[in-house]
């Protein structure tokens, strides 16, 4: 039998999938309030297996100690090095940490719609916004946002345009664009990458066949390693552009 990297890259996917559909299995659609925790904590005992040991993972705040109104929202998934700066309080999975030791970002959210892509876009743009303090310099952070599920009447040109709606509510004329997110991983099909280029907000998407959870999460590993004095990874963008993968490309106009 021959090694089949896809299927295993398309079972990291699988894997989230039936962990979260677990507890509905048991009770139905009786209401649950801590169904979004759940799903984070899956998601948070997921990375913990493949993150190098340096990098802590907790949800948390992230504050700067020169800036007495500098407290970012709760993150749902917040990724650090202690080594870099010891936090201010790390109790019961929940760390608040100095700007200097942050790694990366990650909102949660369980379905993909305006409404909840608008509250994930406000939480990253304050966070990054935090992190950048009064210095006006943003440290390497990535900044992911992950839908568990995208409704079946959505394809890949559907979600990119109403991110495009929304990211043009968000950065008007493009400012504050060095806030964008990273990464966004729309259910396990589609993923997005928006940034800056020649002055104008650009989104590449990609349809992942499948497997956009671990591409998400290899471009999330191809940016930490290096921070952590580990090899430089390819993210990604890189290889996804390959032919494998459709790809969209779109300006924010």
């Amino acid at each position: 039998m021959k090694p089949d990297i896809a299927a295993y890259l398309e079972s990291w996917g699988a894997e989230l999938q039936a962990r979260k559909d677990r507890v509905r299995q048991l009770i139905g659609s009786a209401h649950w309030l801590t169904d979004g925790h759940h799903k984070e904590a899956i998601l948070r005992d997921f990375l913990i297996r493949y993150l190098p040991n340096e990098c802590e993972c907790s949800t948390g705040f992230v504050r700067s100690v020169n800036d007495q109104e500098g407290c970012s929202p709760e993150i749902d998934i917040l990724l650090f090095n202690r080594r870099m700066h010891l936090p201010y309080f790390c109790e019961g999975g929940v760390s608040i940490i100095d700007p200097a030791s942050m790694l990366a970002t990650i909102e949660v959210k369980s379905n993909f719609s305006k409404e909840t892509l608008d509250d994930a876009i406000e939480n990253v743009k304050k966070v990054r916004s935090v992190a950048m303090g009064r210095t006006l310099t943003l440290p390497n952070l990535w900044s992911g946002i992950i839908f568990y599920e995208m409704p079946v009447t959505r394809d890949l040109e559907s979600a990119i345009s109403t991110l495009g709606e929304v990211l043009k509510t968000h950065f008007p004329l493009n400012e504050s664009s060095h806030c964008l997110p990273t990464c966004l991983i729309l259910g396990n099909n589609f993923l997005a990458f928006p940034r800056v280029v020649g002055g104008k907000i650009k989104i590449s998407a990609f349809n992942g066949c499948g497997r956009a959870f671990a591409c998400g999460f290899c471009d999330l590993f191809a940016a930490i390693a290096p921070q952590l004095g580990g090899l430089a990874l390819s993210g990604f963008e890189e290889w996804g552009s390959s032919g494998s993968f459709t790809r969209l490309e779109k300006f924010v106009e």
